[in-house]
């Protein structure tokens, strides 16, 4: 399970008005990175579970 917007959830105008390339690419790659914590998951409005069905 991941969260697919992680705590960048219903910030996104304010990520994309962000005009330092270097700081946007590393804020996203902390999403990224923190988006399987379990903290994450249960704070963003959006989660994904990638399983196989038995």
């Amino acid at each position: 399970m991941f969260s697919i917007r992680g705590f960048g959830y219903e910030k996104e105008d304010n990520l994309y008005s962000i005009k330092n390339k270097n700081m946007f690419d590393k804020i996203i790659n902390l999403i990224d990175k923190t988006s399987r914590s379990r903290e994450i998951i249960e704070t963003c409005g959006h989660a994904m579970y990638i399983g196989k069905k038995k």
